[in-house]
């Protein structure tokens, strides 16, 4: 009896996992099912971003072909990109042969190609206006939440790329990049020490009516003696150089959608970008160093000025008041 009663137990055990991997195949095929379907194609390359929404209503096809290119973006006086949106028309058989007319204003432009039987993949082909030759791109499918994110990445990358070449641009026009201040500061420096001199021969004058003669004639430099004329702002590169790491920091913070099939050309590495910054990063250092340095000096000499100011005030208290 006990040998029989391990034999049901067993049967139920087996039973009961036989019905748990049932279970779990039924959900792994509703889980299939529910994911979300693709809503449209899309192809990308270094410049452009192409999407094409997709309306399938029994082999009739509508919806609309739109295109962002930064192609001819002319950073930095713009980051924005060139957006064109195109409405089409078109069949799609059952064994999937596409045929799509798109109506550019006036211009009828025919489009043909095929969808992979999983619906992933759109092959078409089209004539470029340019050259007059077919071109035959490959579309992977996207969802609409796919596309979305796709398109906050690639705009971000894309002006990353784009400034990227004009501090590039920047750095290869600055490597002999001199201190705009450096006349400025040497002026304001003579003109320090030449009063220090004044001071020290006032100090030495002997006859009290002659000194306080010369401490009444003892002049404060101008103001604009110690302002520099060139800030880091005005600088091109240290301008464009902002605006590269701000670009980098936000594309740092936006997700990158992984899409099976479809290859990024405009996504850039960290090292990548690190590398191809580096020439400028360096030469910004320099720059801002020797503004900085510029600023201290300035405000060294101002200080020394104003201590000297102090010296003959001191002095000139021995002196009668000075007619009016």
């Amino acid at each position: 009896m006990r040998l029989s009663s391990d034999r049901q137990y067993s049967s139920v055990l087996r039973l009961h996992s036989l019905m748990l991997a049932l279970l779990l195949f039924v959900l792994i095929l509703e889980s299939c099912s529910s994911a979300a379907q693709p809503t449209g194609y899309v192809w990308t390359d270094q410049d452009d971003l192409v999407s094409l929404s997709w309306n399938n209503q029994n082999g009739q096809l509508s919806g609309a072909r739109t295109s962002v290119s930064y192609a001819a973006t002319p950073f930095p006086a713009s980051t924005r990109p060139a957006v064109t949106a195109v409405e089409y028309t078109g069949t799609v058989t059952a064994n999937g042969v596409v045929t799509l007319t798109l109506h550019e204003g006036s211009l009828v432009k025919a489009i043909t190609g095929s969808v992979s039987s999983n619906g992933q993949m759109l092959q078409l082909t089209e004539i470029d206006p340019a050259t007059g030759q077919h071109e035959w791109r490959a579309w992977i499918a996207v969802t609409t939440d796919q596309e979305t994110a796709l398109l906050a990445a690639f705009n971000a990358y894309e002006v990353v790329h784009g400034m990227l070449s004009v501090v590039q641009q920047d750095t290869s026009h600055e490597q002999a990049w001199s201190d705009p201040n450096a006349s400025d500061v040497t002026q304001a420096r003579q003109a320090v020490t030449a009063q220090a001199q004044e001071l020290t021969a006032i100090q030495q004058v002997r006859d009290e009516t002659a000194r306080c003669k010369d401490i009444a004639q003892f002049e404060p430099l101008p103001a604009s003696t110690f302002t520099l004329l060139f800030a880091p702002s005005q600088n091109g590169l240290v301008r464009d150089f902002a605006t590269l790491t701000h670009a980098w920091d936000m594309a740092q913070h936006i997700p990158v959608p992984q899409i099976t099939g479809l290859d990024l050309p405009w996504l850039l590495s960290a090292q990548t970008y690190q590398r191809q910054s580096q020439s400028a990063s360096h030469l910004i250092v320099r720059i801002t160093t020797t503004y900085a340095q510029d600023e201290q000096a300035m405000q060294h000499l101002e200080q020394q000025e104003r201590v000297m100011m102090q010296q003959v005030a001191l002095l000139g208290k021995r002196c009668p008041p000075t007619p009016a």
